[in-house]
């Protein structure tokens, strides 16, 4: 007798395009890591991801941000048509700010310490408005604060996501890709601990700029071993072009 996995459960991004890129959507509770260099709209997606999940599927989110303010974020996405205030009085939605990182480091900067205290706010907030998606907007920022290195931000990573999965939500959270680096991650670590990476990028071919998406893993999902384009559309936010070529 030979036995079959269980089907892993997919929730919809409510990025169009994306989800046939991914066989039906993110699997749940997974982290999944948005890797880019600056520009490339990893603030819409994570942003994009909360919105369409309160909406259009019922999933109230949480959004943690640790470079711009929850007032900054909604002014950008309202070119999108998105309404964040609204979400957010209706407790649908939740940010977090970080962007003043005095409650993280008040005891000091030990990494273990800071993480501790990030995951005691991301989570009471995650419990407060019923979460079942979360934004971490920045993981860059919050390696900086813990002053860890890579062997303990790897860990700290692990802890994280065992965390918030137990709770039942699924993350996407934001790394930087230095320019030139080679890198998929600012680190070299974040990519080794999620379960899924999502890699944009840019690139110029004939005097035009093309947005590149690249799906870089996806444990227990079969996934196109090829490039996909996207694009930041007014009125739309990010849209996926699983059927355009990349030249």
């Amino acid at each position: 007798m030979i036995l079959m996995a269980p089907e892993l459960r997919r929730i919809p991004t409510g990025i169009p395009g994306l989800d046939e890129v991914l066989g039906g959507g993110i699997p749940a509770n997974y982290l999944v890591l948005v890797s880019g260099t600056t520009g490339v709209g990893k603030t819409v997606m994570l942003a994009q991801f909360i919105y369409k999940g309160a909406v259009d599927y019922g999933q109230n989110g949480v959004f943690v941000t640790f470079e711009e303010t929850p007032e900054e974020i909604a002014r950008e996405m309202k070119g999108f048509g998105w309404n964040f205030p609204r979400l957010v009085k209706r407790k649908r939605v939740k940010f977090v700010d970080f962007t003043d990182p005095s409650s993280l480091i008040e005891g000091g900067r030990r990494a273990s310490s800071v993480a501790k205290k990030f995951m005691d706010i991301v989570e009471d907030s995650i419990r407060e408005v019923g979460a079942k998606r979360v934004a971490v907007d920045g993981l860059p920022a919050l390696a900086l604060l813990m002053k860890a290195e890579s062997p303990v931000l790897r860990l700290i990573l692990r802890a994280i996501r065992f965390e918030f999965s137990k709770l039942g939500v699924t993350t996407l959270m934001s790394t930087e890709i230095v320019e030139g680096s080679g890198m998929i991650s600012r680190y070299g670590v974040e990519e080794l601990v999620a379960q899924g990476v999502i890699v944009l990028s840019e690139r110029v071919v004939g005097g035009h700029c093309q947005r590149v998406l690249h799906i870089k893993k996806m444990r227990g999902s079969p996934i196109p071993r090829r490039l996909c384009l996207y694009d930041i559309v007014p009125n739309q936010g990010m849209v996926v072009y699983p059927k355009a070529i990349v030249t």
